[in-house]
């Protein structure tokens, strides 16, 4: 996916905000308090969705965070392309508004989601908690070159073997070794009695 550019309708404390974004690698840079992380959320709230929680939870969540200074909408779009291909992507965050409609630019042919207001199984493979880690780091997540190292190993291990980053093929093996030792010794222990 490369995205192309940014429209900020309504998220945080952006209002009207658009983003051209360049071919290549993106760095986004300034001041503290400029808005630098509110634009990584909004791009990971475009492909991923972002949920409102229930309860006490709702009070920090990232729906409520993310919420506009103002009460004029919470809304953006955001063009991109994969495989050359141009698509748009439009968002209301709205709770009581929630809405998701993504359509290819060329064309205006509407594209419907696979999974309801996420982008997972229609245009990307990839879950949320690994785009974060690998592809969308922030600035919290940026870990040392060993400790990356090795978290993108697993992940790679765990990608080839169950197609899913939530499944740990080595602490599974682990599991799998344990108790293929307390079994051969507990057959043992009951032959020898």
């Amino acid at each position: 996916m490369v995205i192309t550019k940014l429209i900020i309708t309504d998220f945080g404390k952006f209002h009207g905000k658009e983003i051209e974004l360049g071919n290549g690698f993106t760095v986004i840079y300034g001041d503290n308090e400029a808005g630098k992380t509110t634009i990584r959320d909004f791009i990971v709230a475009m492909i991923y969705g972002i949920d409102r929680m229930r309860g006490i939870a709702s009070r920090t969540d990232e729906y409520t965070v993310r919420q506009p200074f103002h009460n004029r909408g919470f809304s953006g779009s955001m063009e991109f392309t994969i495989d050359g291909l141009p698509y748009v992507l439009e968002r209301n965050f709205s709770k009581n508004e929630k809405a998701t409609r993504l359509y290819r630019r060329d064309s205006g042919r509407e594209i419907p989601l696979d999974k309801e207001h996420s982008l997972v199984g229609t245009l990307i493979q990839m879950e949320k908690k690994p785009y974060l880690n690998t592809r969308c780091i922030g600035q919290e997540g940026a870990g040392y070159p060993k400790e990356l190292a090795s978290y993108l190993n697993h992940y790679l291990v765990n990608m080839a073997a169950t197609k899913s980053a939530d499944v740990d093929c080595t602490k599974t093996l682990a599991y799998l070794t344990r108790e293929k030792k307390r079994m051969s010794t507990k057959e043992i222990d009951e032959e020898l009695e």
